[in-house]
This record gives C-alpha cells, structure tokens and sequence, in this order.
C-alpha cells in the first residue's frame, strides 16, 4: 500500500521593492496569491501596492490569510484613486486581509463609481488591524461594501472616507472595537441584513437620514457602543426602521 500524503500550506512572501527581504518570493500581492494553493499564507512587507488592473487585489480563497509583516501605516494598498482596492467575489473560502491600509479606492470599472476600497459578494471576509481611508464613492455608498456575504471586522478604523463606511446588503455584519468617523456618509448601513456591533465609536459622520447608523430591515446588536457628534437631517446618531 502506498499512504496517501497531504501537501502542507506554505507561507509565500511579497515585498514590492525588495529592500526588507530580498529573497521574497514575489513582488506583487496579485501575483502570490494567483501561486497559492488551499491553505496557504501570505505575508506581505512594508510598501506602498497598486495595480495596472482594475483592482489592487483579488483574493480567491486558495490563501486564507494575507497579513501584513509591518503595520498599516507602512502595509498600504493604495487604488491611486483610479481603481477598486480589494475585490473578494465568490471566493471558495473565508479569507483575513490583516494590518493593511485600504485607501485611495474609486472605481468606474464595475460599478460606474458606486465601489471603493472592498467589494465583497458571496463570500467571506475578515479584516483585522486595518486602516480604510480616504476612498471615494458616489450616492454614499460604503468603502465597503457587501452583498450576499459576511464581513467580520476587529480593530479596524474606517475614516474621513467621501462615502458611507460599510453598506451591507443581506449580509452579516460583526464588528468588535472598531472606530467609523468622519466619512461623507453613514457609519454603517445595514438593509435586510443582521450586524453585530461591540464596543464599537460611530462619530463624525454625515449623511441625511441616520449619519451614524442606518438600520432597515435589519437584526442588530449594540453592545457597548460609542454613537456621538453625527450629522444628519433624521436620526444623527441613528435611523432605525422595520429592524
């Protein structure tokens, strides 16, 4: 009898310019994550990452953790204000995007400008560590943006962003201390969909009806959160309806 053998997940690096590990298996996020198989992990040095495509990144499922080796300040993905920063669309497995920053998203590609910095359909999608900032859409929509999937975030600030900062679309939402301000729309839109939302601020933001939170048609629970100083013409802090 021969025993069957299983392949261990490998840990493939990336490193733009390769001045922090010159021995990094590929220069391109895209590009490690088009070698990986099930399993495995990318980590991903300091450096600022873009595209020529119409998206930053497009993660399928094979790696189920990209993370960064440094911190968000210095791990940016950045759509130059041309393109969509993260693309996980039907992805045959959950995925963690950790310690990145997610910024200059504004897509015309797929959406004619309704999509930032994610766009997250039927898939599963963690964020942990990370920044979103300065991405743009237009009609408010969210710098992320979700249908028909799960997004979980901890320890994520989404800010100053000229959109809302999640819209969820029969989705899941969960979010554990994590900061939405100052965004040129809702904290958090969530529509026929169910969030949870822990230990979480909602400030700063602006929109006209439910500057901090917008709930239709939606399961919440808001434990422990922080909802001051939004704007809006109804419900600042608030609009909840049918939920």
């Amino acid at each position: 009898m021969v025993a069957a053998t299983t392949a261990q997940a490998a840990i493939i690096t990336v490193d733009d310019d390769l001045s922090d590990l010159p021995s990094a298996d590929h220069q391109s996020i895209q590009a490690a994550i088009d070698a990986a198989d099930s399993g495995d992990e990318i980590v991903v040095y300091p450096g600022t990452y873009t595209s020529d495509n119409h998206y930053v990144i497009a993660p399928d499922g094979n790696a189920t953790i990209i993370r960064a080796f440094g911190n968000p300040e210095e791990t940016i993905l950045d759509g130059e204000n041309d393109r969509l920063v993260v693309r996980a669309e039907a992805m045959q497995n959950a995925v963690s995007l950790e310690g990145f920053t997610l910024t200059g998203g504004n897509d015309n590609y797929y959406s004619g400008g309704t999509l930032s910095a994610l766009w997250c359909q039927e898939s599963t999608l963690s964020m942990i560590d990370c920044i979103v900032e300065g991405n743009q859409s237009v009609n408010g929509t969210g710098a992320l943006y979700m249908t028909d999937g799960t997004l979980t975030l901890a320890n994520t600030s989404i800010l100053d962003n000229q959109s809302s900062g999640v819209y969820a679309l029969r989705s899941d939402v969960n979010a554990t201390n994590c900061t939405f301000s100052g965004n040129a729309g809702r904290g958090l839109f969530c529509d026929h969909s169910s969030a949870e939302l822990t230990l979480c601020n909602f400030t700063r933001n602006t929109w006209s009806t439910g500057g901090g939170l917008f709930l239709e048609n939606c399961n919440a629970t808001v434990i422990s959160c922080n909802i001051t100083n939004n704007n809006a013409s109804s419900g600042g802090g608030a609009w909840v309806t049918e939920s």
